[in-house]
């Protein structure tokens, strides 16, 4: 064989191909040991503020740490709702999670 088939045939290599769910699995690992938070601060705060202005006529202010406080119970509460929805999809031997798992989940939640 020349060197310019030999190089032909490497040029076309194959890109690397992982197996189902590997990449999700390393995704999901990469999620879990992140320390930061899932919901932005910023978009938090936005959606306290304008619930708390719908819900008041009058002027409310927040100290930080209350709003640090309702960010980390949401997500919180976010994270446990998620881990029942996909106990639920386990029970039905399903892997993916549906709008049922996400309604039974948030009931149970109730």
């Amino acid at each position: 064989m020349s060197t310019a088939v030999a190089s032909c045939h490497a040029a076309k290599k194959k890109p690397r191909r992982w197996k189902p769910g590997t990449v999700a699995r390393r995704e999901i690992v990469k999620q879990q040991r992140a320390t930061t938070a899932a919901i932005p601060a910023m978009a938090m705060e936005r959606l306290v503020r304008d619930a708390a202005k719908k819900a008041s006529t009058g002027d409310i202010r927040f100290a930080k740490g209350a709003l640090t406080a309702l960010h980390a119970g949401a997500e919180a509460e976010l994270v446990a709702i998620f881990k029942a929805a996909r106990r639920f999809a386990g029970h039905s031997g399903r892997q993916t999670i549906q709008v049922a798992d996400l309604q039974l989940a948030r009931d149970e939640s109730a």
